[in-house]
């Protein structure tokens, strides 16, 4: 094993909570194979019941509720389902604040970020023009 993956390791044995970044690569490695692997598990019967939730919390799936239909075909529509802005914002937000704090505001996809935020604004109306008034 190379000694990155054993970094990894070490991170998760340390604090197995904290969110982490893997390379991109190795990222979608997983999730292109993830509905496949849960379709796999769902077929050996060796669990009691799958369930699938959104990141919101809300229950998707269930083997038990719906057994004759695939999890992986529920894991696929969410994975691959169109994420709303309303839905993307505050994600964008937060690495938007992460980005400030660690000095990135010069990167690209800072700038990115930023441009996604404010075309997630709504528009601004114009302000009024104030009637002039006879006599004044």
């Amino acid at each position: 094993m190379a000694a990155d993956g054993l970094s990894w390791i070490l991170l998760y044995a340390d604090d197995p909570m904290t969110a982490r970044a893997p390379p991109k690569q190795a990222h979608d490695i997983v999730v292109k194979n993830l509905p496949t692997n849960l379709e796999t598990l769902h077929k050996t019967g060796l669990f009691s019941d799958i369930r699938l939730y959104n990141r919101e919390g809300v229950k998707l799936y269930s083997s038990l509720e719906t057994p004759s239909i695939s999890p992986k075909e529920t894991l696929e529509r969410e994975l691959n389902r169109k994420v709303s802005g309303k839905e993307i914002q505050p994600t964008l937000e937060r690495i938007e604040q992460k980005m400030v704090q660690n000095q990135h505001q010069e990167t690209p996809e800072f700038k990115a970020i930023q441009q996604k935020l404010e075309s997630l604004q709504p528009p601004t109306p114009p302000i009024p023009k104030t009637p002039k008034l006879p006599g004044i």
